[in-house]
């Protein structure tokens, strides 16, 4: 037989991840790691999990996870150790070494060629914008990184000038996009199929494309109105 914390330590040991008191004890009682003649052992072994936390302090074996569910320490020291892999911290070290606003795209891909950032996510880029907005909407002012631009982000603390001309550049940018839109033209991509040139991009274009095949589609028209539908 064990002691309620020696149980603990190899049941939690053997399952690799946290666990409730209730569960632990359980599988101890289980397997005959403990004997107890009390009628709540849970309250005990959680009872004794914690006690060990609260005397012991940094030397205990556990650790609390949350209410009632505990873990072995040593998990924690190796979750700390890779804390500087994390995707803020990532973008970070990216955007000081560049000096310069980068698409969260441009900055994901920096900090997994330098090796700032440990993933396993198959979407590491989305992570990395879903993070760095998700700051800066919680943190505010206080947030480390700022908004340049659509999915562009730069540091708070550059100097103002870098921060004014990325933001004139990006003003540039969306006039030029606005300019560019008015000149486009009305019409699709070239077809040249049943007398129309182009393709229609417009609800009229696409009735009259459709007034040309309707024989070859088996259809017959009853009438074309104004309102939905647009034909019976």
């Amino acid at each position: 037989m064990h002691s309620f914390i020696k149980a603990a330590k190899l049941i939690l040991e053997e399952k690799g991840n946290p666990m409730s008191a209730s569960d632990i004890t359980k599988e101890a009682i289980k397997r005959e790691l403990i004997k107890t003649k009390g009628k709540t052992p849970q309250r005990t072994m959680g009872a004794r999990i914690y006690t060990d936390i609260k005397r012991k302090g940094d030397n205990s074996l556990f650790y609390k996870v949350k209410k009632g569910e505990f873990g072995l320490r040593k998990w924690r020291e190796k979750e700390n150790k890779f804390a500087d892999f994390s995707f803020k911290n990532a973008a970070l070290k990216v955007l000081k070494e560049t000096n310069k606003p980068l698409n969260f795209h441009e900055i994901t891909k920096i900090a997994l060629k330098k090796g700032y950032l440990k993933t396993a996510g198959k979407t590491p880029e989305r992570s990395m914008g879903a993070q760095l907005y998700t700051d800066i909407k919680t943190n505010g002012n206080k947030s480390l990184f700022i908004q340049l631009g659509k999915n562009r982000f730069g540091l708070r603390a550059w100097n103002i000038d870098v921060i004014e001309d990325e933001i004139l550049k990006k003003e540039k940018e969306e006039a030029k996009e606005v300019l560019m839109s008015r000149r486009r033209s009305i019409v699709g991509d070239p077809i040249n199929f049943e007398g129309l040139i182009f393709g229609p991009l417009n609800e009229s274009g696409l009735i009259f494309l459709f007034s040309k095949i309707h024989k070859k589609l088996g259809m017959i028209i009853e009438a074309i109105q104004p309102s939905f539908p647009d034909a019976k």
